[in-house]
């Protein structure tokens, strides 16, 4: 994408693509046991705390393809699935993992009890994060800096939790589908992409019918990247039927 034809597009993106809650739904707290340890710490009345998460703040880069984006502070949870049937020191690594690039209108806060219940009923790891803008992460959101902040997500998965690539599930939901399709076209050896009511493209969102136009004028161009996914890739809509 052309330099100012991508800083005008991500600009008018921005405005109308991402609308994260304001104010956050929770704060980032350190525990007082002086371990240095992060935790998640609702802002909402009745909203619970999820204390077996693993919270952690990341630094994002520019991104190796595309090039833009990076520099921000996003907030990051990792859920381990536990079973009262198995050892503590069950091999965690190898069990699936979802990387969850959640929907628009949430952040973390709302979606922890989510990941927690998708944790118990799936068996299954879950990385769920903010993106720039979003909850406790600093920054304005863009479609570049989404890219950057699932890579580092990512790269925190298999450098600092150890969890090998082929375990790695990326799950996007509604805006999310556009950072995990661009991942999971970018990225080999992941073990599959979840892609649910995801969006053709950001232009095609506005006019469904349009069979033509120009990538650098588009944003989250699924159509494009879904195609060059080498994992197996499951897509779902949900439809409300009216009782």
């Amino acid at each position: 994408m052309p330099g100012p034809w991508r800083d005008f597009v991500d600009s008018i993106s921005a405005q109308f693509a991402f609308f994260p809650p304001r104010p956050s739904t929770y704060e980032v707290r350190e525990h007082r046991d002086g371990s240095g340890e992060l935790y998640i710490r609702p802002l909402i009345h009745g909203m619970p705390r999820i204390p077996s998460c693993k919270v952690m703040k990341l630094t994002t880069d520019k991104t190796k393809v595309g090039g833009w984006g990076g520099g921000d502070t996003i907030v990051t949870a990792y859920i381990k699935y536990h079973s009262s049937s198995q050892p503590s020191s069950a091999n965690q690594s190898a069990r699936p993992t979802l990387l969850y690039s959640h929907g628009n209108a949430v952040d973390l806060g709302q979606m922890l009890p989510v990941y927690r219940e998708i944790s118990k009923l799936l068996k299954v790891n879950v990385m769920g994060y903010d993106y720039t803008g979003y909850g406790a992460s600093s920054g304005e959101p863009t479609m570049g800096k989404t890219f950057a902040d699932i890579s580092a997500v990512y790269k925190c998965l298999v450098d600092h939790y150890e969890v090998p690539p082929m375990s790695i599930i990326l799950y996007g939901q509604s805006v999310g589908s556009g950072p995990s399709a661009w991942l999971g076209a970018h990225t080999r050896d992941i073990g599959g992409v979840v892609l649910h009511s995801p969006l053709l493209s950001g232009v095609r969102v506005l006019s469904p019918n349009i069979k033509w136009w120009p990538a650098f004028a588009d944003v989250f161009t699924n159509h494009l990247f879904v195609p060059k996914i080498q994992a197996p890739v499951l897509i779902m809509h949900v439809s409300m039927l009216a009782t």
